[in-house]
């Protein structure tokens, strides 16, 4: 039953391949460039056009409009998905946001001109779901009030009244060319500092390894490596993920912040359900399953109760995240599987599937059958690591590529402000804080998905091969054997 649901999602994936839903753009969300639309920043674009006409007459932007008269608004061409905004104008009653948007179905559109004012109008367009592009706005002025004519009261002009071709900002546009900021020799030795700290810290380490093995005084460095500390971080490090992930799904998009994901909601933002639980869920109960082993290392039950129930968890979220997709998927109407994200992420579930699948026959067999041929013939607990592993590694790799298909083009895009001689950003740390407020939280969960992922390895590379009871199981078998083989010596040589 479990892997009829699995392979069903993954066919779900597989065969989505529709349209977007304009209808879906929240009134809050802004019609504008940059704005995230549909997971990405919008672009201008006039690929296409909008067409507003008087009855017959096409109108061309900067024309003037008659107070209260009725335009047809349409566009240069009809596929894909179209939404017109206005501002200062009304759609009617088939109008959106108290009448400022409207959805087409037949491409044109009724625009009511107010009595006063400019009317700006705009279009939206995407072919597929993906980068929404946005049309310049076509502008349309105010009657053109009458006015007695008047004597111009601006002065000839005159020899001490010379032209102006340029600006004082433009005359000293130049003028930091060869100013350097005041804080560039600090940061700079700060940088220094820290490297020689660093340097110096891995040379120590290095030392005293080797000069503990010198002597055969090996104690503190098998102290060190048979504590969980690896495990205990990578539970942190992913613990931080958790929060992190909690905290890029927020209702914090504006016109000058963006990358945001918004609050999950099953009815209107079910794609950020899944990142959530594929980060918070999926990938953090991997590491506490794997890690439990070397946590409760003396203690096999307690750790093969922990590996069971995070694994269950593992295996529920990433279901309820897949579903989430698909379910957005469906909702949007749009393509799948044209990212290297999408296809890493198929392998990892898959893999992640036949893990658990392994796992759990492994269980069944070793209770009921400990004696069976197959486990003899093979090392299925070996096995059943490599396979887990992989798929951990998988699950990392779907993540980091994730943050970068969620964010988006331009998402974590900022004004260099460096006053180096070539403005360049030399020093990305002086314009740190000028990072949009998404892009760090995002790129923080990635950094700490990534930790937590080395400290998983390094955990596992510290396991020994066998639990402690088939170490000593085996011990035993060898001591038996040796005195058996010196009694048969001694039998020989008497």
């Amino acid at each position: 039953m479990l892997v009829s649901l699995l392979f069903v999602v993954i066919f779900a994936l597989l065969i989505v391949d529709v349209w977007s839903h304009p209808e879906h753009l929240e009134c809050s969300n802004p019609l504008a460039v940059n704005s995230v639309i549909m997971g990405r920043p919008a672009v201008s674009s006039n690929s296409r056009s909008l067409i507003i006409k008087r009855g017959s007459t096409v109108l061309n932007s900067g024309d003037s409009y008659v107070a209260g008269e009725v335009l047809t608004v349409s566009s240069s061409a009809t596929t894909g998905c179209l939404i017109y905004e206005t501002e200062n104008g009304n759609f009617g009653a088939g109008g959106r946001c108290n009448g400022l948007r409207f959805i087409p179905s037949a491409n044109e559109a009724s625009l009511t001109m107010p009595k006063t004012g400019t009317v700006k109008v705009k279009m939206g367009f995407a072919l597929q779901y993906g980068t929404v592009s946005i049309t310049d706005s076509f502008v349309l002025t105010a009657p053109a009030a009458v006015v007695s004519p008047t004597v111009s009261s601006v002065p000839a002009p005159t020899a001490s009244m010379p032209p102006t071709y340029y600006t004082a900002a433009s005359n000293t546009e130049d003028s930091n060319l060869v100013s350097y900021p005041s804080s560039m020799n600090q940061n700079l030795a700060v940088g220094l500092i820290i490297g020689v700290l660093g340097f110096v810290f891995v040379c120590l380490s290095v030392k005293l390894y080797l000069v503990s093995y010198e002597k055969g005084n090996m104690a503190m460095i098998h102290y060190v490596l048979s504590f969980p500390i690896s495990s205990i971080l990578a539970i942190i490090f992913a613990g931080a993920a958790l929060g992190l992930v909690s905290a890029w799904a927020q209702n914090h998009n504006t016109s000058t912040q963006f990358g945001f994901l918004n609050k999950p909601n099953w009815d209107n933002n079910v794609a950020a359900w899944h990142p959530v639980l594929m980060v918070g869920g999926f990938f953090f109960s991997q590491v506490v399953a794997i890690c439990s082993w070397s946590l409760f290392s003396h203690q096999h039950a307690v750790g093969k109760v922990f590996h069971v129930f995070f694994q269950l968890a593992a295996m529920s979220t990433m279901i309820a995240g897949l579903c989430a997709m698909v379910h957005h998927l469906l909702q949007m109407k749009a393509e799948s599987l044209t990212t290297m994200h999408s296809w890493v992420g198929v392998a990892a579930v898959s893999v992640f599937g036949v893990t658990f699948l392994w796992g759990a026959g492994m269980s069944t067999l070793t209770a009921f059958h400990p004696e069976s041929l197959l486990r003899k013939a093979f090392d299925l607990r070996r096995m059943h690591q490599t396979i887990g592993l992989t798929a951990f590694g998988l699950t990392t790799v779907a993540i980091l590529t994730g943050i970068n298909n969620s964010l988006g083009q331009g998402a974590c895009a900022y004004v260099i402000t460096t006053s180096y001689t070539y403005k360049a950003d030399v020093n990305p740390a002086e314009n740190y804080g000028s990072l949009p407020k998404a892009c760090k939280i995002a790129n923080g969960m990635g950094i700490c998905v990534l930790l937590a992922a080395v400290c998983v390895f390094i955990a596992v590379s510290n396991r020994p091969a066998s639990s402690p009871s088939a170490i000593t199981a085996d011990k035993e078998t060898n001591a038996f054997q040796v005195v058996k083989s010196k009694e048969e010596v001694d039998l020989a040589v008497a």
